[in-house]
């Protein structure tokens, strides 16, 4: 660090940053209310370069996950999983089939095509199973 360099939180630029960031970390706050809030902080250049974001990314989805599997059983887990199986296989394959498609048709660069082909449907699967909460069976 050199003589003039101050630590981002000293500046006055990233003070929204900050008082935001620890805002989103109470209860009140929802998620969708937290990304939107971190979106328009981007948005605006006050978050500042001098954080690794991506490395901050990993680290909070990877617990968020681990958060995620505290709060489910493993037998609702896995009943849940059987029940949709024939859902979440077509979906997958339709979502290949669809980028297959559109890498062909837009003239896509073969490699990059598919590789956003197969990453769609790794995208969308945590995100469908925290939106619809796995219920207990009806009996």
């Amino acid at each position: 660090m050199t003589a003039h360099a101050r630590p981002f939180y000293k500046q006055a630029r990233y003070w929204p940053f900050c008082l935001i960031a620890v805002v989103c970390l109470l209860p009140i706050i929802s998620s969708p209310v937290a990304l939107t809030l971190g979106l328009t902080l981007a948005s605006l250049g006050l978050v500042p370069k001098q954080l690794d974001l991506g490395a901050i990314t990993k680290k909070l989805l990877a617990y968020s996950i681990v958060g995620l599997g505290f709060g489910i059983q493993l037998e609702s887990a896995i009943n849940a999983s059987l029940a949709n199986l024939p859902l979440i296989v077509g979906s997958i394959i339709a979502t290949l089939l669809l980028g297959f498609l559109l890498t062909r048709l837009l003239n896509f660069d073969s490699k990059t095509g598919h590789l956003i082909a197969a990453a769609v449907p790794l995208q969308r699967s945590p995100l469908r199973y925290t939106l619809n909460p796995i219920k207990p069976p009806s009996r």
